[in-house]
């Protein structure tokens, strides 16, 4: 009998036996893993499986391991669960669908969310909160969801960049791309609200239209 060409595929970190050690510490990094399942398969809590990184990776593994863990909710079961629980009213609501342009006019502004825009006479470096603009900027403002083709110049980064590569840098879900909104003047995109603004109108010192979330 001839023997078969077929070749055998190699899977990197292979499971270890489970309830050793080794298996702990390759759970731990397993994000589709939860502290739940791991007490339950060895009776280790996740206090337990904390000291079992620390003792056993250096210290910058396990500093990027515990920011890892911290920034992937699926590790919690139950914060696993309440975000799914989320996603799932949002899209029954249709606000991830919300195709829907706003116009902004000096003042507090309700729709969709609560936005204000404001004369300012110290202008600060823009944040996740609120951004400084040129005060001269014609109203009203669009707020609306990204469109394909849509780019803009990235603050604090040089030349022309598109929404779609700058989600994907970012490492954005799906989800949180499809409610993302955008500032606009006309076609001019001013600020991905609540992410980054625009170099072009970004004003950093003096007089300035303040604008935030």
């Amino acid at each position: 009998m001839k023997k078969s060409h077929r070749p055998t595929t190699k899977v990197k970190n292979p499971e270890p036996k489970q309830g050793s050690p080794d298996w702990v510490i390759w759970a731990a990094w397993a994000d589709r893993i939860t502290f739940e399942e791991i007490e339950k398969k060895t009776g280790k809590t996740e206090a337990d499986v904390i000291k079992i990184m620390r003792r056993n990776l250096k210290p910058s593994s396990f500093r990027l391991w515990r920011k890892r863990v911290n920034s992937q909710s699926i590790k919690h079961r139950k914060k696993f669960e309440y975000s799914r629980k989320q996603i799932r009213v949002k899209i029954k609501k249709n606000e991830i669908l919300d195709s829907n342009e706003y116009e902004l006019e000096m003042g507090i502004n309700q729709n969709p969310f609560v936005i204000k825009l404001e004369i300012s006479d110290e202008a600060k470096k823009p944040n996740s909160r609120e951004v400084c603009l040129y005060y001269d900027i014609k109203l009203p403002l669009t707020i609306r969801r990204p469109k394909i083709g849509d780019a803009f110049y990235p603050y604090g980064m040089k030349g022309k960049k598109k929404l779609s590569k700058f989600f994907k840098d970012k490492k954005m879900s799906i989800f949180a791309k499809q409610n993302q909104w955008v500032l606009l003047k006309g076609n001019d995109i001013l600020w991905i609200i609540g992410q980054r603004a625009d170099n072009r109108f970004i004003k950093t010192k003096g007089k300035c239209l303040k604008i935030s979330i």
